[in-house]
């Protein structure tokens, strides 16, 4: 399950690049969230673990690969279909 700041993160990126690999706009990123540029690091590397997001080689372009907190999702579902 994602924490509060990585599902923020998640989303922020979502709404910003979609599933294009775009660079990352850390003056951007930082302004929306109210971070650091290494606290915006660390949530990304949390999220790389998790596989929301991805990486290229060179750690300047990032590719959202699922929008949406897996756990939650499920949660939704299953109180959705009762």
């Amino acid at each position: 399950m994602l924490s509060d700041r990585e599902r923020k993160l998640l989303r922020i990126l979502w709404n910003l690049n979609q599933l294009e690999w775009v660079k990352i706009d850390f003056a951007l990123i930082c302004r929306l969230t109210g971070w650091t540029e290494n606290e915006v690091n660390l949530q990304i590397d949390r999220l790389i673990e998790e596989k929301y997001v991805e990486r290229d080689e060179g750690d300047h372009f990032i590719r959202v690969i699922e929008a949406w907190d897996r756990t939650q999702s499920k949660e939704w579902k299953s109180w959705n279909y009762r």
